[in-house]
């Protein structure tokens, strides 16, 4: 909490805002080279496939 000093407030600056943009659209346009190749079915296959690894909580 901000009373005991563990917390520490923190904001990228104009350059490092500048970074993430440019990440994000690098990001998404290596998805969708990537995704290219794929038909509608098998990107919808590949969603659900990814989504099940991330959030599969039985383990």
């Amino acid at each position: 909490s901000p009373a005991d000093g563990r917390s520490l407030l923190v904001q990228l600056s104009p350059k490092g805002k500048k970074l993430v943009e440019k990440l994000v659209d690098t990001i998404a346009q290596l998805h969708s080279d990537r995704l290219r190749n794929l038909n509608t079915s098998e990107q919808e296959q590949l969603d659900r496939l990814l989504r099940k690894m991330l959030f599969d909580k039985s383990e």
